[in-house]
């Protein structure tokens, strides 16, 4: 039960540091953010593996409303995805656990 819960609080912890990470400034690397914030590489690999095998295991698909936006209020988009007859629009504001729900949602659709 102890083991359990530590391993909870680490996915949690790393989880925090990715969504950190993932906020650096566009010409840092991962490697000059893990060494600017006293992360070993090494680890910050491995946690990211965990993880992300974690939730790949755990992430039911889960329904949500789609709601049609006119032409009007789209705003530009820094990436979009064309799938069948759909598109999906990224701003670069998404967070990093959100675009990792869509494309785990995109993997098993």
């Amino acid at each position: 039960m102890i083991a359990k819960e530590s391993h909870t609080r680490n996915i949690q912890y790393w989880k925090e540091k990715f969504e950190e990470c993932s906020a650096r400034p566009e010409n840092q690397t991962v490697m000059q953010w893990c060494n600017a914030n006293g992360i070993n590489v090494r680890r910050y690999y491995y946690w990211f593996k965990v993880v992300h095998s974690d939730l790949e295991e755990t992430d039911q698909p889960e329904l949500v409303e789609v709601k049609e936006v006119k032409e009007d209020c789209i705003h530009a988009a820094e990436a979009v995805i064309h799938i069948a007859d759909g598109r999906i629009e990224l701003s670069d504001s998404i967070s990093g656990s959100l675009l990792h729900r869509i494309i785990s949602e995109l993997r098993h659709a």
